[in-house]
């Protein structure tokens, strides 16, 4: 475990060329320009600029006896230009590693153009070639005797890479273990396996994704083997369990079995809080409770879960579980503070798991993770090899999963070395952030149990401590905090808009899991800032407040009395039920009262008739238009359209169409008039005639 806080290792890829080296290739034989290295901005590093590189080797331990070693090779190329066919050069530094904070410093370096901070060039190779915005995956093979490694000095080495012409510039480093250098020290390694939904639920997950968690090669199906290979201690998210068991007899038969199985584990278990929300963050806003999930019944419209009883009822049946660890709390790593202790406590939390950058003496607990702090009991978890092991979870490409389990390996290796013959029992908890949406968890633990030195076993073996720790504070960034305080204030606005449903509760429920997946400790950390990381619930929520609107559109009003339509869309996943309310801004116009309740459907519109009453016969209105929910309570906020009155085309209209009825009448009147004439005059003649005979 580490005694000090230093920063996680991430595999930093560095430009391939900075700007000076960039200028090196001018005239050289490569045909592209020397922005096919690097553009002018890559001396600055970072994952988005110029051509990228990352070498480690293939399998975490190289062993002395073998003949070639595998090294993994990724370039990526984030110019606009080709790299054509460019020279790898592999380093090897022969003077070994002794310390975990000399590895990180060394592999988080910033880059240099010296090509002798590297150690020795041990073997080169020319690359294929790389196009524009594309990425390169290629494996060399390494005669081991180039290394210039001694089997008598085993231990942990750097391997550095640089591509070259005619400059060159280091652009990484990966750690490199070399023999059996942990002989002497027996580690015993108990994982906390998070069992938890991904990141991209903010709910319940739906059948059609539990079908897919179980499947053969789910993620969630994954975790039963490990957790009956290993021993490990289950940290289960109850939003699992209730994802199940709402769906009763509609639940896919591989999540029913999967549960089962879950439930047939011997293995230790704790209760994480819902969507493994993050208990110190609660803490430090401040809150006086944990917050909790009330109802679930956006998952459950139809009723089939919850039938006669209430949630108070129906909740504890859908997460209940036989934990038998049922008093632990698990903050996100490296986020807790001395006063944090007392909210846990206050919540019913007798021990804690602490990151071990999170504990000021934490060196001193090697040979077991139990400890006290403050009264509680603390398991302490292993910072440097957990945050190596949560990269090789959550690697997108075999170089940098070969680049993280080689750094796991590392750190275990050091680890042991500073330990010394004295056996250590370390808790490794698998990165709960990475773990749910990994498609690399077998191989990862595989991997650990591969590892020379290092058994995989339960925590039943650790041995009890006497003594205390203390915690080294480590408060969450203002970032973290001032985005969560928003989110809390966001859930407030929409419990209060929630009014405008049929029934509030669909949306207030949805809410509350929403808000605690935010919390979630999986999400507390990672490559980007927390805000960026939940702006897409920031712009949810947004959407959801903004979910029921009126559409204004400028209107004619044609008479004195009237009703004008009004357009009410429904963008949200329950129906609502609203009223129109509208005010005029003058005497012009004059407006009942609100209009009947009216039902909207989910993602539908209707329009909405308001009857009006002109008092004048010409003019310009405005009318002020608020959504109020059954109870005829605002909701939202105004919306303003114009109205154009002309009330006296009314009185035209009606003269016109009177006079229109007189012609229509009079022309019918003259036409039978001129009929019966026409028709005497046709007959006198013949009358005539008659009489004449």
């Amino acid at each position: 475990m580490a005694v000090t806080s230093r920063p996680r290792f991430r595999l930093l890829r560095y430009p391939a060329l900075g700007l000076s080296a960039a200028l090196f290739l001018v005239g050289s034989t490569l045909t592209g320009p020397a922005a096919s290295f690097a553009d002018e901005d890559s001396s600055t590093g970072g994952d988005s600029v110029g051509v990228t590189l990352t070498v480690a080797s293939a399998s975490p331990m190289l062993a002395t006896d073998q003949k070639t070693l595998s090294v993994n090779v990724q370039v990526t190329n984030n110019t606009d230009a080709a790299v054509e066919a460019p020279t790898l050069n592999l380093y090897v530094d022969r003077d070994r590693v002794t310390t975990s904070e000399g590895l990180s410093s060394q592999i988080n370096a910033t880059p240099t153009a010296s090509t002798s901070q590297l150690g020795t060039q041990v073997f080169n190779s020319k690359l294929d070639r790389i196009s524009a915005g594309d990425s390169l995956e290629q494996t060399l093979t390494v005669p081991v005797s180039a290394l210039g490694l001694r089997a008598d000095e085993p231990g942990v080495y750097l391997l550095s890479g640089a591509l070259s012409d005619r400059g060159e510039t280091p652009v990484t480093r990966s750690a490199l273990v070399w023999g059996n250098a942990t002989a002497d020290t027996q580690t015993t390694a108990t994982l906390i396996i998070p069992v938890t939904l991904p990141s991209s639920l903010d709910a319940l997950a739906t059948a059609a994704q539990l079908s897919d968690l179980t499947s053969k090669t789910g993620t969630l199906s994954q975790l039963i083997p490990i957790a009956e290979r290993t021993g490990g201690i289950l940290a289960i998210d109850p939003r699992v369990l209730a994802s199940i068991r709402i769906l009763g007899k509609r639940a896919p038969q591989s999540a029913i079995t999967w549960l089962d199985q879950l439930a047939a584990l011997s293995n230790p278990s704790f209760e994480l809080q819902f969507a493994d929300a993050d208990l110190a963050a609660q803490s430090q806003l401040g809150l006086t409770a944990p917050l909790a999930i009330t109802s679930l019944s956006y998952a459950d419209q139809d009723g089939t879960f919850l039938g006669t009883s209430d949630w108070a009822t129906a909740l504890p049946a859908l997460t209940a579980w036989n934990y038998s660890m049922d008093d632990v709390v698990w903050p996100a790593a490296g986020s807790v503070v001395t006063e944090d202790l007392a909210f846990f406590q206050q919540s019913g939390r007798g021990t804690v798991i602490l990151d071990s950058t999170n504990v000021a003496d934490s060196a001193t607990a090697r040979t077991t993770p139990r400890a006290t702090v403050e009264g509680l009991s603390a398991l302490i978890t292993d910072s440097g090899i957990a945050d190596a092991v949560g990269d090789a979870l959550a690697a997108k490409t075999t170089t940098d999963y070969s680049a993280a389990t080689s750094l796991a390996a590392a750190e275990l290796t050091l680890e042991a070395q500073q330990t010394g013959a004295t056996p250590q029992h370390i808790l490794l908890p698998l990165d709960r952030g990475a773990v749910a949406d990994s498609t690399r968890i077998t191989s990862t633990v595989n991997t650990l149990r591969s590892l020379s030195g290092l058994t995989l076993a339960s925590l039943d073996s650790a041995a009890e401590r006497s003594d205390s720790v203390t915690i080294n504070n480590r408060p969450i960034d203002e970032n973290r905090l001032t985005t969560l305080m928003t989110v809390l204030g966001n859930e407030t606005a929409i419990d209060s808009f929630a009014s405008v449903l049929v029934t509030p509760d669909l949306l207030a429920s949805l809410q509350r899991s929403r808000v605690l997946h935010t919390f979630g400790a999986g999400l507390a950390t990672g490559e980007d800032t927390f805000s960026a990381r939940v702006r897409p619930a920031l712009t949810r929520d947004s959407d959801t407040l903004n979910g029921v609107t009126i559409t204004p559109t400028p209107l004619v009003l044609l008479g004195t009395e009237s009703a004008i339509p009004v357009q009410v869309s429904n963008s949200l996943l329950f129906p609502v039920a609203v009223r129109v309310h509208a005010e005029a801004s003058n005497n012009r116009l004059y407006i009942p009262a609100s209009t009947e309740v009216t039902t909207i459907a989910p993602s539908s519109q209707v329009n909405i008739a308001v009857p009006v009453k002109a008092t004048v016969s010409n003019g310009e209105v405005k009318i002020i238009m608020t959504l109020h929910n059954g109870a005829d309570q605002p909701v939202g906020s105004p919306v303003t359209a114009d109205v154009s009155l002309h009330g006296d085309w009314e009185s035209i209209g009606i003269v016109i169409l009177g006079g229109l009825v007189v012609l229509f009448f009079g022309f019918g009147a003259w036409r039978s008039v001129r009929n019966r004439r026409k028709q005497a005059h046709t007959a006198s003649p013949t009358a005539t005639e008659s009489d004449s005979e």
